[in-house]
This record gives structure tokens, C-alpha cells and sequence, in this order.
């Protein structure tokens, strides 16, 4: 039977755009409160939003969040993504920065887990430096959270417009590093579950809306927010996306 040691929870890609606006038509404050929510029911140990808060940088969507998790009774946490930026973000939340830069270390249970800033659409040298030194001083196994994906996904608008830039170099860093072996990403809109070596990739859905992997151009293929469920083990990993309000 499987045990758990770790409950975690990721949001991704939340796309709020300043206040009364809607993002595509669609109103994405209503959808981040909706998954929220759901979220709220459960004891998680840690809560990610794992970037892309905002749709185009707007102080105004930090806010909003920011208001909105103040309610949350358990621990939680914030990324970068590329549509957002970290010296605005510092302003409504704690964040310990690295020049332009937010990436840091929690201790989830005892356990350890990894947060990097792909904000760039790069995962600077700096920081792959500091992953393979954490990962060297930890040498148990953690997880690693990104806003991209570190590897191509088979998704035919995103892998082709919106990749990791530096991607080689990412790969080069982490091939190596046998204690990390589940690598948590969002920035696809898309809940996707990729094998790389010897490792799995898991790409979130978004709180905002479905892109249809199957497209080359741009296609919404599900307007209803989603948020992924991660249980983590010794050794093992158990994860599940969940649509609020749907069975």
C-alpha cells in the first residue's frame, strides 16, 4: 500500500489581468478562486503557484492574490513565470531575491524540494550551478519545481513557439544527478507526463484555460480551471489533476 510522506498542491498558470479585466474572454480571478477553493478542502502540506500569476505583469494581479491567499489557513508558496516579474511580485510577497532572479530551497516535512526561475524562458547557469550543489549536500532525493518544462512534451503549439531557450544546457546540468527523479512544471496550459532518462516531467494544467496539444496554431481545448495533486514517498510518487466541480 502506498504511504505518503508529503502532500503537495500545484497551480499554475493563473494569467490575472488587472482589475474587472478578462483574460481571453475568460474571467480568471472567478477561475484561481474556484480551484482555491477545492484546494481549500484538503490538508496540503504546501501549496505552489508555480507562475505566470499575473497575464501581463500587473501589480494589480499580485494584489488580488496575494489578498486571496491571506485566507489560506496552510503554508504556501509562489514561483516566477515568463509572464511575470519578480521585482513587482516582491512587493506583495515574501521572496528572498538573487538579483532579478527568485529561487530558493523549502523543507516540505523534513523533506526537501527545489524552486528555480525560468521567468527568462532560461534557467540561467547560476542557478543550475546551485542545483547540482544542492543536490550534492542533500544527496536524499527532492523535488524540483520549474515554470517550464526542461525537455520537449509532444505539444505542437507550445513545444514549437514557446520552449525553454536554453534547454541543452538545463538537460546537460541535470542528467546527472541521480537524487532527482520528478521534475513539476506548468507553462503548457496542459496536463502532460513526460519521461526524460531517468527521469518524469509533469506539466500542470492551468487555472486559466486548456491549450490543445494536438494543434500546431493556438486552440483552446477546455475553458475549465484545473490544479495537479502530488503525493510524495521514499522513492515513490503518486500525482492526479483534478477539474473543481467535476466528478
Amino acid at each position: 500500500m502506498f504511504k505518503h510522506q508529503v502532500h503537495l498542491g500545484q497551480i499554475s498558470d493563473l494569467h490575472i489581468g488587472g482589475a474587472g479585466e478578462l483574460v481571453e474572454g475568460i474571467d480568471t480571478r472567478a477561475q484561481f478562486l474556484r480551484v482555491l477553493a477545492h484546494v481549500q478542502t484538503l490538508n496540503l502540506d504546501l501549496l505552489v503557484l508555480s507562475g505566470d500569476l499575473a497575464n501581463n505583469e500587473e501589480s494589480e494581479a499580485y494584489e488580488f492574490i496575494a489578498r486571496a491567499m491571506a485566507g489560506y489557513p496552510k503554508d504556501w508558496c509562489v514561483m516566477a513565470g515568463n509572464h511575470d516579474r519578480v521585482e513587482t511580485m516582491s512587493r506583495f510577497f515574501e521572496m528572498k531575491k538573487y538579483g532579478d532572479a527568485y529561487f530558493y530551497r523549502r523543507l516540505v516535512k523534513g523533506k526537501p524540494v527545489l524552486f528555480l526561475d525560468s521567468s527568462s524562458y532560461t534557467i540561467p547557469g547560476n542557478q543550475l550551478d546551485w542545483v547540482r550543489e544542492q543536490a550534492a549536500e542533500l544527496r536524499e532525493e527532492f523535488l524540483l519545481f520549474v515554470h517550464h518544462p526542461v525537455c520537449l512534451c509532444g505539444h505542437a503549439f507550445m513545444d514549437a513557439r514557446y520552449p525553454l531557450k536554453n534547454r541543452d544546457e538545463v538537460q546537460a546540468a541535470f542528467q546527472g544527478i541521480k537524487n532527482l527523479r520528478f521534475i513539476f512544471t506548468g507553462h503548457y496550459h496542459t496536463e502532460m507526463e513526460v519521461d526524460w532518462l531517468d527521469k518524469k516531467v509533469y506539466a500542470a494544467p492551468a487555472a486559466f484555460m486548456q491549450l490543445d496539444p494536438f494543434t500546431p496554431g493556438f486552440r483552446v481545448a477546455d475553458t475549465r480551471p484545473a490544479w495537479r495533486n502530488i503525493l510524495w514517498g521514499d522513492r515513490s510518487l503518486q500525482t492526479s489533476v483534478h477539474f473543481p466541480g467535476c466528478v
